[in-house]
């Protein structure tokens, strides 16, 4: 399998799926994943996340154009809601729209440590609520 991780801002292309990573202002980052990610491209969400968090402690993870997660990607998400690497204030939004196959499967393993919503401005609408409310909710870290 060809794979091509571009720099940070950029995309990585595996072969079988697309993660994109870009600033959203300020110190908020996002990572979007189209198309299928699963164990054989998993290091490169896990690349793509450590870029995100070098850019700032607010991150959304867009899995509306992904077509197919696993257990593995379910586990990134989870690493990065917990990790003990993060600071105070950080904050995670996990997009995944009702019906899409990875809202099913977030669903389907009852992750209740990360914050899922529906749209890309759903949860900048969380993030910026939290940051005034100080109360990060699931995903979160106070």
């Amino acid at each position: 399998m060809n794979r091509t991780v571009k720099a940070v801002l950029g995309v990585g292309v595996t072969g079988i799926g697309d993660i994109r990573v870009e600033r959203g202002g300020g110190d908020l980052g996002i990572a979007s994943l189209s198309g299928e990610h699963d164990f054989s491209n998993v290091a490169d969400l896990d690349e793509a996340l450590r870029q995100v968090h070098t850019h700032g402690t607010q991150m959304v993870l867009d899995l509306s154009e992904a077509s197919f997660i696993d257990s593995s990607v379910i586990g990134s998400v989870v690493r990065e809601a917990r990790g003990d690497a993060r600071r105070p204030g950080d904050d995670l939004a996990v997009v995944a729209p009702a019906g899409s196959q990875a809202r099913r499967v977030l669903e389907l393993v009852h992750v209740e440590c990360v914050r899922i919503v529906e749209s890309r401005e759903d949860a900048l609408t969380a993030i910026r609520a939290a940051i005034v409310t100080g109360d990060p909710g699931p995903g979160g870290r106070s």
